[in-house]
């Protein structure tokens, strides 16, 4: 996964219209199969989830903490590449980003046995942000080291001068 995102080698499905508001959002470096169409309003399972900076287990908690409603923020939409989520609404000023996929999180379990989810929750300023949902409270340390593992690091090459 990690030389896919970096390096960009696979083909690209066209272009899609950011709800009918005009803007174009690129299409992932991924084909979509048509398993994996997404469903109106749901996230697919090859979707990338990208977050500015490092994704470590105490950075996790402390987003979680700062969440009223217990979520962790991202970047992520059906059909956005790494350069369109990196730079929307407007370049990360990290100089790095973590990477995953919605398929990858979905697979972790919380402490209670239920799966965390990546849900769309576009803001006013940001129509790519979504929420990790951990289904827990407060992330245990082991929860957050294992959501943190689900993360590649690399290089943000549009970082916010």
């Amino acid at each position: 996964m990690k030389e896919q995102i970096r390096e960009n080698k696979t083909p690209l499905n066209d272009s899609l219209k950011d709800q009918g508001k005009g803007k174009s959002i690129a299409a992932p470096p991924f084909q979509l199969m048509s398993s994996d169409a997404p469903i109106q309003g749901k996230l697919s399972n090859d979707t990338l989830v990208v977050r500015g900076g490092m994704s470590s287990p105490e950075n996790l908690i402390t987003n979680q903490a700062n969440d009223d409603r217990g979520h962790i923020s991202a970047n992520s939409a059906n059909g956005a590449n790494l350069q369109t989520l990196a730079t929307t609404p407007e370049p990360f000023k990290n100089g790095s980003l973590t990477v995953s996929d919605v398929g990858t999180i979905r697979g972790i379990k919380n402490d209670q046995g239920k799966p965390m989810d990546v849900l769309e929750d576009p803001t006013k300023n940001n129509p790519v942000h979504a929420s990790i949902e951990p289904n827990t409270k407060s992330l245990s340390p082991d929860e957050a080291g294992k959501l943190s593992k689900a993360f590649v690091s690399v290089p943000n090459e549009w970082k916010k001068k």
